[in-house]
């Protein structure tokens, strides 16, 4: 009597993983072919080697994922946790929409603190002090690596 070996695949990780694979491969080679200057692609190129490395652990995970020990099988969501996900995602498209209004700085504080919000801070200090300080660093380390201005709150007062 032989075993039929179950062959069973988590598609819903597979296609989110090969479409947020696909978007990071199309975006790298995009900027790779407006300029190959090395401050353009300073930041890029190892986020882009590190998004692919992790792609094809998760990748192999998604293919296997009925025969790896139950630690390391990816959670099923539930729809709480999927609605905070859509959230998540839908306050990063606001994030975007609002940079030329409020510059880097001032989107990124709203950002940062609706994410915190929404997944369960509720300590009103923390909600201000943290995301301010937090874009204060981005941006000044921002400003230090990038060659271009950077719209900020004070820069577009100006």
């Amino acid at each position: 009597m032989t075993k039929e070996k179950k062959f069973s695949i988590d598609w819903g990780h597979l296609v989110v993983l090969l479409i947020v694979l696909g978007w990071a491969t199309w975006y790298y080679l995009s900027t790779r072919a407006v300029s190959k200057d090395i401050q353009n692609l300073l930041v890029l190129t190892p986020v882009f080697i590190l998004t692919i490395g992790l792609g094809a652990i998760a990748f192999f995970q998604s293919l296997v994922s009925d025969r790896l020990p139950e630690k390391l099988q990816p959670e099923k969501l539930t729809r709480s946790e999927f609605g905070k996900i859509a959230a998540l995602i839908i306050s990063f498209l606001c994030f975007v929409a609002l940079l030329p209004i409020l510059g880097f700085d001032g989107a990124g504080i709203l950002y940062i603190a609706l994410s915190m919000r929404l997944f369960g801070e509720r300590r009103p200090m923390v909600l201000i002090t943290f995301p301010i300080v937090s874009m204060l660093v981005l941006t000044l380390l921002f400003k230090a690596l990038v060659p271009y201005d950077i719209p900020t709150v004070f820069s577009l007062l100006n």
